[in-house]
């Protein structure tokens, strides 16, 4: 058995000496002055929906989607939100064995790209 912190999960061991250590522990959380845990470890500190937000919106802008690519069916992602592809083939309006392949983010629900192929 040991004393648990409970901000930050260590672990201080059931002795006297262990509960004194405990209680500054606890003592310095309420205090901010808490930045590391009895281990050693480095305490993260926990993020506000905004700033969660925020750094969801700066990763989006760095990151690239994957370009669509027609191999039986639609690979890639979409641009938009990097949602994962459906291909669609719509035959309606195509002279006979051709028909359109679309590929589609059931996401965002837009069209992401088509081409016109041989029907298999």
């Amino acid at each position: 058995m040991a004393f648990l912190c409970d901000k930050c999960e260590a672990q201080f061991p059931q002795t006297p000496v262990g509960k004194s250590e405990w209680l500054e522990h606890r003592a310095e959380h309420k205090t901010g002055k808490a930045g590391k845990t009895a281990t050693g470890e480095q305490i993260k500190k926990s993020m506000s929906a905004k700033e969660i937000k925020q750094q969801m919106a700066e990763e989006k802008k760095t990151r690239k989607a994957v370009k669509p690519k027609l191999t039986y069916r639609w690979e890639g992602e979409c641009s938009g939100c990097f949602g994962v592809l459906d291909s669609i083939e719509i035959d309606a309006g195509q002279a006979e064995g051709k028909t359109v392949s679309v590929a589609f983010c059931s996401h965002c629900k837009k069209q992401v790209a088509y081409r016109p192929v041989k029907k298999l």
